[in-house]
Formats: structure tokens, C-alpha cells, sequence
């Protein structure tokens, strides 16, 4: 099977523009992704926009010897089928750039799983047991293609794998692990994540693995306050899964008469 990892990767974001530029240990936060992707498979595709603030992204891509696929900047379930078809791949995984402590090891696991289960899609992301920011997501080009063909909803493009992920007709694993460190976040979406990163890039040796990073955390739980704050944003199908999400969040903040009224379903 022809398996390639694609990169998503855009300068623009919405909380932390740059992000995936700012250094970390010795490398930018994308090197650091493609230097341990590429430690799993030797073709890394890293699908950037075809906005002309990304030639950057392509640069710094092409810099640590990555591959290069331009499409849109928000349809980036096409952007993915896109590099699926120029590269000639059966199986992609998925990383996003935003994810500087991705682990081979992880990345592997979740492929042999795919080909193993004969599965569409596998992943250790719906059953979450590693640390938040090695997220691996690997599925067939046809399940990739008959995704794009029938999910016509943007807001659920965007995110690739969303229409796989909550469809019924669609064969999935879990590659899940019996050291569960789920509740560390070691993913770039702040600067309070960054704070935190360059922490754990400072505390460890280049090239250190999932479970090094879980002993760290362990032998230092300060780290884990320093973006404990940081709400991870999340994408819905449908207004009940938003209300869902809604309500837990109005009990995060002691808002419980809130919290009751759209759980009751009413309004004032």
C-alpha cells in the first residue's frame, strides 16, 4: 500500500497567526513536524494554501525536505484529496502542523491498524488515550474520496475527517494505548500553549518520544497549569452537538442556571 502523512499547514490562523513559524528547540514548529513525520514514512506532503502568504509555508515545507501541494485555504478536505491524487497514495495519514510532539511510533501504530482492521479510517483521536497533540489519522483514499464526494457542508470540510468520524457507514478502529495520558495538551493553538512547549522542547532531548513526555509531566505536573486554561475548540455536525458543548462549558464556569435552561431545552 502506497501511504504518505499530508501536513496541513497555513501561516493564518485564528488565535495565534504565525504559529507554525515560531521556533522550538532548533527547528521552526512545522520542521519539528516534518522531522518526526518523516521518521515514520519517507513521503511527507505538507497541503498548504494557494495564498500568496503561504509561498512561506512552502519555503519553510521544502526547507526540511517535505513534499508540496497548494489548494484551498478553507476546503481543506479537498486541499487533501488534492495531494491524495498528485502523489498517487492508497492511504494518507493526517497530521496537523499545529502538532510539534507527533510521535512515529504513534504514526506507524496507527497505519499497521488501518491495514490490519481493513478498516477506512483509523485513528487514536475518538478514543483518546495519548497526550493531546500526537494526534494520527489514517484512512484509504477511497474513504477520503467518498468522504469529498458526499459531505457538501464547509464548516465540516474543513476538518477533513469530521464526515468519516461521524458517519455510520464507514468501517473505523481505535488504536489506543494501556499508558492512557490523555490529559496532557502538548498542541499549538495559544501562546499559553507555546509557553508550555517551549518548556517541554527545553526539558527534553530532540527526538524525544510520547512516553518520555508523559514521564515529564508526571515528574513535573506544574507544567500541565500552564495552559490547563486553554479551551480546545471543537467542530459539530449539528446544533445538538453545539448546545451539548454549550451547556458543559456554562458548568465549567459555575453557570448552572444557564447550564439547566439549554440542557431543559427552554428559553427566556
Amino acid at each position: 500500500m502506497n501511504t504518505g502523512i499530508i501536513i496541513q499547514a497555513r501561516i493564518s490562523s485564528s488565535r495565534l497567526p504565525g504559529k507554525i513559524m515560531l521556533p522550538l528547540g532548533t527547528r521552526s514548529v512545522l520542521g519539528n513536524v516534518i522531522e518526526r513525520c518523516k521518521k515514520a514514512l519517507p513521503l511527507v506532503i505538507v497541503a498548504t494554501s494557494t495564498e500568496k502568504e503561504d509561498d512561506e509555508t512552502v519555503r519553510e515545507a521544502e526547507k526540511y525536505g517535505a513534499a508540496v501541494y497548494r489548494g484551498s485555504l478553507d476546503d481543506v478536505l479537498s486541499r487533501y484529496a488534492g495531494a491524495v491524487r498528485q502523489y498517487g497514495l492508497d492511504a494518507a495519514v493526517r497530521i496537523t502542523s499545529d502538532c510539534p510532539c507527533s510521535d512515529p511510533e504513534i504514526i506507524s501504530g496507527v497505519i499497521a491498524l488501518l491495514e490490519k482492521s481493513r478498516s477506512d479510517y483509523a485513528s487514536n483521536v475518538e478514543k483518546r488515550t495519548f497526550p493531546h497533540g500526537t494526534d494520527a489519522e489514517a484512512f484509504t483514499a477511497e474513504a477520503l474520496f467518498r468522504s469529498d464526494r458526499e459531505e457538501k457542508r464547509i464548516e465540516i470540510r474543513e476538518h477533513v475527517t469530521l464526515h468519516i468520524r461521524r458517519s455510520a457507514g464507514y468501517r473505523k478502529a481505535d488504536y489506543i494505548t494501556s499508558e492512557p495520558s490523555a490529559g496532557i495538551r502538548v498542541t499549538l493553538d495559544t501562546y499559553e500553549d507555546y509557553t508550555a512547549l517551549l518548556a517541554v522542547f527545553d526539558l527534553l532531548p530532540d527526538g524525544f518520544s510520547w512516553r518520555e513526555l508523559a514521564a515529564l509531566y508526571r515528574e513535573r505536573p506544574w507544567l500541565a497549569r500552564i495552559n490547563d486554561g486553554v479551551y480546545q475548540k471543537n467542530a459539530f455536525t449539528d446544533e445538538k452537538e453545539e448546545l451539548k458543548e454549550a451547556a458543559s462549558l456554562l458548568k465549567l464556569h459555575n453557570m448552572f442556571r444557564a447550564e439547566k435552561l439549554i440542557k431543559n431545552g427552554k428559553q427566556r
